[in-house]
């Protein structure tokens, strides 16, 4: 069985910049979370001492589904995708 990738799935780069292009374009204009685009770098570092809460995690996820939901990605991919950045989260979410 010659089962393709999550990222040819999801219309390699192209498709994957459209998805990350609609997903940073809903949280920066989020009241609530835009302020956590003032810092870049690796997860842990970028996150430090933001006091993310669970309440700020689900508004992200929230948006992850909406933004999947905008491409057209199949409820699998989405799926895939939640699934990667929720092994983030104990990184990321502190309060």
């Amino acid at each position: 069985m010659n089962q393709k990738s999550l990222d040819e799935r999801l219309g390699g780069y192209e498709g994957i910049s459209a998805i990350v292009e609609e997903f940073m374009s809903r949280l920066k204009g989020d009241s609530q979370l835009e302020r956590f685009w003032q810092n870049r770098g690796d997860m842990k570092t970028a996150h430090k001492g933001m006091k993310i809460s669970r309440s700020d995690w689900s508004i992200l996820i929230g948006h992850c589904a909406a933004t999947m939901e905008a491409v057209q990605a199949s409820q699998k991919e989405c799926d895939k995708v939640v699934s990667f950045l929720s092994s983030f989260k104990n990184e990321i979410v502190k309060v």
